[in-house]
This record gives structure tokens, C-alpha cells and sequence, in this order.
């Protein structure tokens, strides 16, 4: 390292670090201590009667941090080279090989883990033992648990002699205290006046803060009591006797002050505890003391002052929970209780009865002192009583805290949501919380959690599971609990994520141990124990293909002050740092300024960067809750229902729900209070994306045209479901057949809708295990009672089986679970190419490409309502209803006839019935495409009319042309939100790129006929193409192979490239 150090007079002064150095025989006192203060912000530790440094090698004895009380002792050799920079002279340390060979830094503060050959290094740095000594410590195999109970008498036993002997022992009891200290932390003491903010103290830990008080009566003076001497019987008695002199003096001196039982005087101020059994004894001895020992006159005054105990918490130094607390109370003597009067008490520090008089204490710097024994310091002291008075008023109108003005709750919105708002629309996906220990009284204000439904918590509170955070959340939401050893990557990146589970429950990490016998870190340990393995979380967590990159958010909720640069939760924040590049998608909330500026100022040391901004800290925790909660819709707040026996109700647990991953469920009030922006929806809807349950509610809403129901939906509902619920079998099938595009899908969630009062509703989410899917569907069944006997059906809606065994295969399972007199129903949603290749049964319906005369009156209604609504209507709307309004087949016989002219370009004859074959199985992507092309681009003659956007878009495709020519992305982009190229070109790909590119008349001709070469290459004797990977999907769960478009797509692009690049060698080269 590099030290530097500024001339001033003669005197070399060394301000960031201190060294003392034993000099060598040739400069035996070069370096000397320097009398300056310690606690100095820069402190003139050590100095040189010298002007210069000269080159010399020295023996290190021991190297002091700022700011900390530990030191790094032992026999360390360093290089010292020293030359003069202008006013500063710069010395560079460098360790000499093996200078830590034997150095007690090396050795860990826990004796009882140390080896055999750790004692024996250990006692090779001590001055007076030598080689022989420390072997026979070796080979009496001496480890640390060992080491710890020899005594003298042990060590002479073994050959040893008495001054070796005892330098060993008084040595060993030496580092075990060093150790001690070395690992002990300041801390602040509990918040005064206050009794629910979640503070608690750590044992051994020195409570920073003077017994004198401060200057302004405000500030509190402190008095420690170790209260570790004193027997059970005469216990209580003396806490009354301390904490009536004690709130005696303070109200005399006029100042607020807190006396600490649990305290140590030496070390002053170290936190040792009471064991506590019955914390109501405290309290009531306190209200008997007063009326005892103080005159009746002042008994009310007296009440007001003396607060009543607090029980702050001890915690073990790896934050378990222990059973000791620290007693405190508190005393605060107003201007407007006390005014000028004074206060005598017949109490006295002495347990005996005769010893009881009239005494007058008053605090005296840092301690009581009682002026009864001097009637002259008694009369001026009394002569002073207005002016103390006077005093405190001022102080009190000093201190008195003006409402702030805060911008905080705007804040959280913003950082919270992404800048949307709104919960319902956040800009964010996902949350990660990161956690630490909390209080009891924390739990009420917390519910903003489980409405969050965090992806993963980071929970550093190894008694969560037991009384903390995960004993509150666990109540109300399902999670799966954790190590982080879980998160190793050990295979693929998308088994590990299936294994945790991580789209479908909370994972809950314990990050400090806590389950699977996994035993806590003390904060000095935990880098050594735990750290690697929290790490592999956070970089888990962080991958692009676990969670979308920029779309979750990082939310380190502070629920106990971070007091130490090596605290886990320090580490954890400079990590996420790292693996997100920034604090954008990170937010810090905790609930007072004390606990924010120490975060702050660690963060600030560790990372190099001010938090403040990403901070929430002004806001008390039930007002983060408050605003959070405000941000969702009123829908999303309120309770949900499910259908019971008799038309009535139940509410549906928020955690049951979630337990049921693989439906999702249709509530009786679903969508009641929302704020979705309609307008959006509906354009969605209206422009060929999948229906939701918000375009049948605001169908439903005063003013609105109906939702268009289909011919066949008055059947399905009024005859063939009451029909299957009246058959004796329990579990049923009803298989809706449609051709694609045709609003099936649509229809089956139209009949869910209208009946979710009757029926207990659901849509299947996953088809991987239909063994947990039964399970979900029988608990949906059951709930809220097993045995109750009278049960709501369950209408599961399934779509998208390609295979009929399948679907029957889960009804089988579904059908061996259900308890007597059960009744499920589920309805089969299957695409099929036309009536023909099914069987027409009692429980299966056919919807096809027609519209009845009825179903085209209620088309022309919904056109009119939003050619009311919205002048652009094509534009937003126009091409599913024009669509309708045609009845399908006008549209199709335009597009037949350009698909045709296609045909004959490229020289292929295809039949009539082969083209409607064609279109009606791609008919909803060739349409969009199709009318995108017509109506977006009819103007473009050269590629210098597109906009910047189509020419972006260009860019994107070219930079995505594969080696061989063609374009191939896998159907797992739709799962990871980015695009994901496939490891060979597809045909499909291929051609959505060429038609695009073509459709702009892009100038790379080169680039558009290496695509066309690959499929003129890829086409197959019989004039086939071979069908490839997955097509399409949607949801992210649902693959769909499409396999016409390996015909539709490469007759349509080879047909216009034929049309618009006729000299092309490639033009109307096909297999005919």
C-alpha cells in the first residue's frame, strides 16, 4: 500500500493509517507515538524528528484502522522506500515473503476452532517461548477447544517451565479479549420515547453515546447498569431504587435522560442483558415506587415524567434471538409537567430501610449526586429551579420538530412503478426483496408484500421462519423455502429456474442459515460461510434469461439498522450493483433517518456511491404500506369470491389461490373496481389479440353494445353443460372443435364468463403434470371444506391439446381423485382443420369460418359503436370487424386472387381447394401481414420513402441473416422477451423476413436472393417443404407448429420475388 504523509515543521504527521514501528539497531527511535487525540477526524498518530526517510527495512508491530478499535498485531517484515513529492513525502509498504506466515491476523477470533498447528504458529509470535514449547503443544495435539481449559499447572506437567508457562497462559486470555473487542461494533441506543420501531441491541456491542447527555436538557443523559451482581430477591428493589434516584435527578436538572439496566459500566457502555421472566413486574413495581417515595402533591407530575419500561431485545452476535433484554426507562421532565417545581424522594441508593430520608438528587455530569448533605449547594441549587425552567421551555421550543415537507410518497410511486403510476401497469415485472431482522411490530404495516408477490426475498434473518418475517408472510402466501445453494448452476439454466420454481411461488432465501439444520454466521463469518453462495443468487437472479433485463426491481427493505461495512446486506447491495450496472433498479426503504444515513454512509465507503436518491426514508412503514397499497386498483385490493352451495359466496384466500400455479381462476367479482385503461384493451382485442376477461366486463357496463356471442354459444350454455352436470360420472367432456381464427377461444371464455355465479371457473395454465393439476382442480372443488357434501362444479376451460389421448388421459386423473358426488367439467378448446376429420358427438360442437345472419347484425352493431368512438377505425379496429362483417369470405376472395397472381408468378399451378386450404389454416397471419403490407406501405416505390422505424426495423433483419442465407429465431423469445436465434435458419423466419424486406423494396437485392436461394434449396422433390421447428406462441406456454405455413410463406415470398425481381437468375425457380 501507499501511505502518504505531510511535512509539517520537522515532524513527518501520518493521518489515514497508524504504524508503529520498532526500529532497527541503526535507527532506534525514528517513529514514536505522538500524544493526539484518537478519536481526531485526522489524528497525528505517530511522527519522525527527522525531515526525511531513508531507505530501511523494518519489523511492523502494529497497523491501527481509522475509526475502528481493533488492531493487526504481529511479527510483519515490510520494505520501506520513502522520496520527497514536492510538500508530501510518499511511502510505499511492501511485505516481505512469508511476512504473514505466523501473524495472529491470520488466526480466527473463534479459539474453538482453531487446528493443532494454528496453537502451535500462535505460540511461536510470543516473545519467551520457543520452538520446543510450541512442538510439544503439537504433539500433545492442543487445538483450540483444548487450548482454552489448560491451565499452568497443565503446561509445567509437560515439561514446560513456570515463566513459559504462565506467559502462555496470560497470553491466551490476552487474545481471547482482543479477539472480543475486536469484533465488537458501536451502536446507537433505542430511539428515545419511542417503543415500537423494531430496535434492538447485538451482546457485546458498546452502545456509542455519552453518559453525560448533551448540553441542551433535550438530548438524553444515559446512566449503565450492568445489573449482573444482584440476586434474585433483592433484584427488583434495586431497579426501583436506581430508576427513582435516577428520573429524581433528571427532573430536578430539567433534562431528558434513559437509564439502561443490561449496561456494563466497564467496558462502559458494552451490552451484556437481563434475563427477563416477567416483564409485568417491572412495570407495576414502577407505579407502587412513585406512590411510595414521592410527596402526594408531585405523585402526578412524577407519573407523567417517568415512562414506562422498555424491554429492548438482545440479540446473539449471529442475530439469533437470545433471552435477555435491556431494561430502559425513560424520563422526560416538560416545562409544562414540571414548570418550577423541584422533587424530593425518601429513596436512596443503599438497601436498607433506616438509610430512608428526605433526599434531593440532581445529575452531576455523568453521574447523581444527592445535595440532601449539603444545605448550602441545596439553597443554590433551589434559587435556580426558575431559570432551569426557563431553560428547558427554550430548549423545548428549540427542538420542537416542524412538519416536514416532503416529497417522499411521490417518490416511492415513481421508483416503485417505474414512473407508470400504477401497480396494475408497472413498468415492472417482477420484485426482489432484500431483507434483514424484524420486529413483531413491523408485520401490521408490511402487507404491501404480499401484494407485491416478490419473484424472490433474500431474508438475512435466521429465526424468519420462527417469529420473523417469513412466519407473517407464510400466513397469507405460498413459498418455496431455499438455500442458497439451490441457485449453483449446476445444469441448465432453465432446469434450475423449473426446479425452484420461480414463476409460480416466492422463493424464500435464507441467506443467514435457519432450515436444513444450517446454522447461522456471525457477521465477522458470514463472508467466509455464506458469502460465495449469496453471490451465485444474485448473479442467478440477474441472467437475462431468468429475469427480463430492466423489467424487476431490487428493493432492499431495511427492518434493522446496518451498522458494520461487512454486513451481509452491505455485500449483497455492492453485488446487485455490479450484476445490474447501476442503482436504477434498486430501491432502499426504512423507516427513520438514523438507519438511512448509517446505510448511506456504508454504501458510500463500499461502493464509491451516494444512495440518497434511491432511498426511502422519511416515511414511517405504515405509510410506505398505505401508498403502495393505493397503487392498485380497487379490484385488486378487494377481496375475490368463489361460487357456493346456494348461490352464496366465499372468499378466496389470496394464499389458496396462488397455490392452485397451474389454473387460473374466474372469480365471481372479477375485474369489479379496476382502473384498466379500456381503450387499450379493446384496441387489442379489436386488432386479433387474445380476448381477457376485461372485454366481457366492460361489455357488461351501462351504455355498452353486448359481447358478440356466437351462434352456438345459447346451446352450450343452456343445453349441453346442464345436460353433462346431470350425468352420473364425475368428471366430463365437452370438446369445442373450431377452425383457426375463428373466435373459438374466444367463444369458451364467453361461457366461463356468463357462468362463473354457477360454477366454479378456471383456465388450465400448464399441461406438463396432470397429476398437479388434478390436485389444483379437486382443492378449487373442496374449498373452502372437505367434507362438505353439497359442491359447486368446477368448469375447467383447456385449450390448445393437439391430441385427443392427452385430454382424455387428464380427465382419467381428474376422475380418480374426485370425491363422491363431485362434478367437474372440462371444456376441450381444440383447433381442427375443417367438421370432417371429427366425429360429431352428444358432447362435441363445431364452430367454423361462417357467421349466422344473427352474429353479422350484432358485427354491424359493434362496427357502428366504434366508428362512434374512434374517426380512424381501420386504423385501431377495422380488420377483425371488417373481417367479420364479410363474413370472412369476401375478405377471402380478394386475397384469394392476389394469392393466385402469387401462384402464377413463380409458375406454379395450385388448386382452388389447396389455396382455401391454405388460407383458412393461416388465415389470421396472412391477413395481418397482408393488410399491414396494403395499407401501412401502399405508397413506397423506393426505399428512401419508408420511415425511420420500417428502416430500423430493416437494419434488424439484416443484422440477424444467417451464414447460409436464411433467418431462424427460436420460440423461446417469446418465454425470455428478446430474440433468440435458433441453431439452423427456418423456413417460416426465412420468409417473414424476405416479405418484409421486399414489402419496403429494400436495395440489398444480394441479401434477398441468398434468402430466396435457401429455399429454393429447402424445397423437396414433391414440391413440399420439410416442416421445421416450433411456429408460433403465445402466453409463453403454449408452442404451436402451424404446418401449413411451410407451404403458405415460401409460395407467397417466391411468388413476389418472382413478380418484382423478374431478371433474377432465382425468379420462378421451383420444383413443380
Amino acid at each position: 500500500m501507499t501511505v502518504n504523509l505531510s511535512r509539517k515543521s520537522h515532524f513527518l504527521v501520518l493521518r489515514p493509517v497508524s504504524v508503529a514501528l520498532c526500529g532497527s539497531a541503526s535507527q532506534p527511535d525514528l517513529l514514536e507515538e505522538s500524544s493526539a487525540s484518537s478519536t481526531a477526524p485526522h489524528r497525528e498518530l505517530f511522527r519522525t524528528r527527522r525531515p526525511a526517510i531513508p531507505d530501511l527495512t523494518s519489523h511492523l508491530k502494529e497497523i491501527t484502522l481509522p475509526g475502528s478499535s481493533s488492531s493487526i498485531r504481529g511479527s510483519l517484515w515490510f520494505s520501506f522506500s520513502a522520496r520527497p513529492v514536492g510538500r508530501v513525502i510518499s511511502i510505499k509498504l511492501c511485505p516481505s515473503p512469508g511476512a504473514f506466515q505466523n501473524s495472529e491476523e491470520d488466526l480466527p477470533p473463534d479459539i474453538n476452532g482453531w487446528t493443532t498447528s494454528r496453537v502451535r504458529h500462535w505460540a511461536l509470535t510470543l516473545n519467551g517461548v520457543d520452538e520446543s514449547t510450541a512442538d510439544r503443544l503439537f504433539e500433545q495435539k492442543v487445538c483450540g477447544s483444548s487450548w482454552l481449559l489448560l491451565e499452568k499447572s497443565n503446561l509445567i506437567l509437560l515439561g514446560d517451565k513456570l515463566g513459559p508457562a504462565k506467559l502462555i497462559i496470560r497470553s491466551r486470555d490476552e487474545f481471547k479479549l482482543n479477539s472480543k473487542k475486536a469484533t465488537f461494533s458501536t451502536i446507537k441506543p433505542y430511539p428515545f420515547g419511542r417503543y415500537h420501531c423494531g430496535y434492538r441491541y447485538i451482546e457485546g456491542s458498546i452502545l456509542y453515546v455519552p453518559e453525560s447527555g448533551g448540553l441542551d436538557l433535550i438530548e438524553p443523559c444515559h446512566e449503565f447498569k450492568g445489573f449482573y451482581n444482584t440476586s434474585s430477591d433483592n433484584e427488583l428493589e434495586k431497579f426501583i431504587s436506581e430508576v427513582i434516584r435516577f428520573a429524581a435527578a433528571c427532573m430536578n436538572s430539567r433534562t431528558n435522560g434513559t437509564i439502561h439496566f443490561g449496561i456494563l459500566d466497564k467496558p462502559q457502555g458494552q451490552v451484556s442483558g437481563v434475563v427477563v421472566v416477567d416483564k409485568e413486574k417491572y412495570i407495576n413495581a414502577i407505579k407502587l415506587a412513585i406512590n411510595k417515595n414521592f410527596d402526594d402533591n408531585c405523585k402526578h407530575a412524577v407519573q407523567k415524567c417517568i415512562k414506562t419500561p422498555r424491554f429492548v431485545e438482545v440479540l446473539n452476535r449471529d442475530s439469533t434471538s437470545s433471552d435477555k433484554f435491556v431494561i430502559e426507562v425513560d424520563i422526560e421532565p416538560q416545562f409544562i409537567i414540571c414548570e418550577n417545581n423541584y422533587y424530593h424522594t425518601s429513596i436512596t441508593k443503599k438497601l436498607k430501610k433506616k438509610d430512608r430520608g428526605n433526599f434531593f438528587y440532581i445529575r452531576d455530569g455523568p453521574s447523581t449526586r444527592d445535595l440532601s448533605t449539603s444545605m448550602e449547594e441545596y439553597d443554590k441549587f433551589i434559587k435556580q429551579i426558575p431559570q432551569l425552567s426557563q431553560g428547558r421551555k427554550n430548549a423545548e421550543e428549540k427542538h420542537s420538530k416542524p412538519i416536514k415537507s416532503t416529497n417522499q410518497g411521490s417518490r416511492l410511486i415513481n421508483m416503485i412503478t417505474g414512473r407508470d403510476l400504477s401497480l396494475d401497469k408497472s413498468h415492472f415485472e417482477h420484485y426482489v426483496i432484500v431483507t434483514n431482522k424484524s420486529h413483531p411490530s413491523h408485520f401490521e404495516n408490511l402487507g404491501f408484500l404480499i401484494e407485491l408477490d416478490p419473484t424472490a426475498v433474500l431474508d438475512f434473518d435466521p429465526e424468519s421462519a420462527e417469529h420473523g418475517l417469513l412466519s407473517y408472510f407464510d400466513q397469507q402466501s405460498t413459498v418455496n423455502l431455499h438455500l442458497p445453494a439451490k441457485y449453483k448452476i449446476m445444469e441448465s439454466v432453465k432446469k434450475t429456474a423449473a426446479k425452484l420454481e420461480l414463476t409460480k411461488n416466492t422463493s424464500w432465501v435464507f441467506c443467514n442459515g435457519g432450515i436444513e439444520e444450517e446454522k447461522p454466521s456471525d457477521i465477522n463469518q458470514w463472508p467466509v460461510d455464506k458469502g460465495a453462495s449469496v453471490q451465485d443468487v444474485i448473479s442467478f437472479l440477474c441472467r437475462k434469461d431468468v429475469l427480463p433485463k430492466n423489467r424487476f426491481l431490487v428493493i432492499f427493505l431495511l427492518l434493522s439498522p446496518v451498522r458494520e461495512v461487512i454486513d451481509p446486506l452491505v455485500e449483497t447491495f455492492s453485488k446487485f450493483r455490479q450484476e445490474l450496472k447501476g442503482t436504477d433498479q434498486i430501491l432502499c426503504i426504512c423507516d427513520n433517518e438514523n438507519t438511512f444515513i448509517s446505510w448511506k454512509d456504508l454504501i458510500k465507503l463500499k461502493c464509491g456511491v451516494d444512495i440518497s436518491g434511491r432511498c426511502i426514508y422519511e416515511l414511517s412503514f405504515a405509510e410506505v404500506n398505505g401508498t403502495i397499497l393505493s397503487l392498485w386498483s380497487k379490484n385488486r385490493r378487494a377481496k375475490r369470491f368463489l361460487p357456493s352451495w346456494g348461490r352464496s359466496k366465499v372468499p378466496l384466500e389470496k394464499k389458496f389461490e396462488q397455490s392452485l400455479n397451474t389454473l387460473e381462476v374466474l372469480c365471481v367479482n372479477e375485474c369489479e373496481g379496476g382502473n384498466e385503461d379500456r381503450f387499450a384493451i379493446e384496441k387489442n382485442f379489436h386488432r386479433g389479440g387474445n380476448v381477457s376477461w376485461w372485454n366481457f366486463y366492460f361489455s357488461e357496463l351501462p351504455g355498452s353494445i353486448p359481447f358478440i356471442k356466437r351462434d352456438k354459444f345459447d346451446c352450450i350454455v343452456k343445453d349441453f353443460i346442464p345436460e353433462l352436470r346431470s350425468l352420473p360420472k364425475a368428471c366430463v367432456l365437452l370438446n369445442l372443435f373450431h377452425q383457426p381464427g375463428c373466435g373459438g377461444t374466444t367463444l369458451a371464455k364467453h361461457v366461463l364468463w356468463s357462468l362463473k355465479d354457477q360454477y366454479r371457473c378456471a383456465v388450465l395454465r400448464t399441461k406438463s403434470d396432470f397429476t398437479e393439476v388434478a390436485d389444483h382442480v379437486i382443492k378449487l372443488l373442496t374449498y373452502p371444506c372437505d367434507e362438505q357434501t353439497a359442491r359447486v362444479p368446477v368448469l375447467l376451460m383447456i385449450d390448445d391439446f393437439e391430441d385427443m389421448e392427452k385430454v382424455e388421459e387428464l380427465q382419467q386423473v381428474i376422475e380418480n381423485k374426485c370425491p363422491q358426488s363431485a362434478k367437474v367439467i372440462l371444456l376441450n378448446c381444440m383447433r381442427v382443420e375443417s367438421s370432417e376429420v371429427i366425429k360429431l358427438t352428444q358432447n362435441t360442437i363445431f364452430i367454423g369460418n361462417n357467421l349466422a345472419d344473427k352474429e353479422l347484425k350484432l358485427v354491424e352493431m359493434k362496427l357502428k359503436e366504434l366508428e362512434e368512438e374512434h374517426q380512424n377505425k381501420t386504423s385501431y379496429f377495422g380488420f377483425v370487424v371488417e373481417l367479420m362483417k364479410k363474413n370472412f369470405k369476401a375478405v377471402f376472395s380478394s386475397f384469394l386472387e392476389q394469392f393466385a397472381a402469387e401462384c402464377e408468378a413463380a409458375r406454379m399451378t395450385i388448386s382452388t381447394s389447396e389455396s382455401k386450404t391454405f388460407l383458412v389454416l393461416s388465415q389470421k397471419r396472412v391477413e395481418v401481414v397482408h393488410q399491414a403490407e396494403e395499407e401501412v406501405l401502399p405508397h413506397v416505390e423506393e426505399f428512401k420513402d419508408v420511415p425511420v422505424e420500417v428502416e430500423k426495423a430493416c437494419r434488424f433483419l439484416l443484422e440477424h441473416q444467417m451464414s447460409d442465407g436464411g433467418w431462424g429465431e427460436d420460440f423461446e423469445s417469446c418465454e425470455q422477451r428478446r430474440y433468440v436465434q435458433s441453431s439452423a435458419a427456418q423456413i417460416h423466419n426465412t420468409c417473414w423476413a424476405l416479405l418484409g424486406l421486399m414489402a419496403v423494396r429494400h436495395p440489398d437485392q444480394q441479401a434477398v436472393e441468398r434468402g430466396v436461394q435457401l429455399l429454393v434449396d429447402k424445397q423437396l422433390l414433391n414440391g413440399d417443404w420439410p416442416q421445421e421447428n416450433i411456429s408460433g406462441v403465445f402466453n409463453k406456454s403454449c408452442a404451436i407448429s402451424y404446418t401449413s405455413y411451410r407451404n403458405v410463406f415460401p409460395v407467397w415470398t417466391l411468388g413476389r420475388f418472382s413478380r418484382l425481381y423478374p431478371s433474377s437468375p432465382l425468379a420462378g425457380k421451383l420444383k413443380l
